[in-house]
């Protein structure tokens, strides 16, 4: 732990407002911290190469209205340990083939994981695979609203967040995925070769058109646990698929819907919860982390806010089901 602070101290280091997009071919420990990126065109931040033995860290930045081919926000490839935490991503998009990532796209090395916490991803639209997380994830505390993932020049939408090729476990935990709307899939896992797990996840109000609210193909397993999923649209979807011989498993979780297709072992799921599920999520400048639940006055209900960059709360969840 003295060796990564005292590392830290000799790395490159990125701050304040940018008007173009940072290009880094990293052979450094980075931090990027305190940026703004406001309509930028061409993935904002880039970052390629790297060892595993290095770290970028990407904290209190704030993207909105930039676009790109593929990485709205960011596009991260390469070798470097990635921790972005307390970032807001809003309204960026994608133009162009092949339209991938409009919030972010990352694929790193099997032996490089990244860390994402505490971050807003708003508004983001215009691409396939909303955010793209190739390679060893793991995320918790997001605050995803109101994202569209569409399949514009992609044969699918490959959902809102879509992980792949990961040859050890990944994670998924403690957020809220609120309105978000897409033709294939809010949840694509592919090729997942070991555990991928979603815990304690709210998916509120979310619109899908097809292929199952979390669809999962070619992957060992998958499971699902002590999630919410609440006043969804399915459309003519199931709210799970899974193909060929994956298992996907759902425990201690409150659903919607019970229509599912493929092999699933279902230990104890309801249509019916008054159980809150605490969650800590990210509010920044005019991002306000939703509340998860409709108010008793039937009243949209945000997370107040003080200065971007500085609030994280935690955020209260009533599950009881309409």
């Amino acid at each position: 732990m003295i060796f990564f602070f005292l590392s830290l101290l000799s790395a490159q280091t990125y701050t304040g407002p940018q008007s173009s997009s940072l290009v880094i071919k990293d052979s450094t420990d980075l931090i990027i911290t305190h940026c703004t990126f406001n309509g930028i065109v061409g993935s904002p931040l880039k970052i390629t190469g790297g060892s595993t033995t290095q770290t970028s860290i990407i904290t209190k930045c704030y993207f909105t209205g930039c676009r790109s081919t593929q990485g709205g926000a960011f596009n991260i490839q390469g070798n470097t340990n990635v921790k972005m935490s307390m970032t807001a991503i809003e309204s960026c998009h994608c133009k162009y083939a092949p339209k991938q990532g409009a919030i972010g796209y990352i694929d790193t090395n099997q032996e490089a994981p990244y860390y994402f916490d505490l971050n807003s991803f708003v508004n983001c639209y215009d691409s396939s695979s909303n955010l793209f997380c190739g390679g060893v994830s793991n995320l918790a505390n997001i605050n995803a609203t109101g994202n569209t993932a569409s399949a514009t020049y992609q044969v699918y939408a490959y959902g809102c967040i879509y992980f792949q090729h990961n040859n050890y476990p990944i994670k998924f935990s403690y957020s809220t995925v609120y309105k978000c709307t897409s033709s294939c899939s809010i949840i694509y896992y592919y090729q997942c070769y070991e555990l991928a797990t979603l815990l304690k996840i709210n998916f509120i109000e979310n619109n899908n058109n097809g292929y199952g609210m979390v669809y999962a193909q070619e992957c060992k397993s998958v499971s699902i646990e002590e999630c919410i999923f609440q006043e969804n649209h399915h459309g003519k979807s199931e709210i799970f698929i899974t193909d060929k011989d994956n298992i996907l498993s759902v425990i201690d979780t409150v659903v919607d819907s019970t229509k599912t297709k493929g092999k699933l072992a279902i230990t104890n799921w309801e249509q019916k919860s008054t159980e809150p599920i605490p969650m800590t999520l990210y509010a920044t400048g005019n991002i306000a982390a939703q509340i998860s639940y409709k108010s008793p006055d039937s009243t949209p209900v945000e997370t107040p806010f003080e200065t971007p960059f500085t609030t994280s709360m935690e955020t209260p969840v009533v599950t009881a089901a309409s």
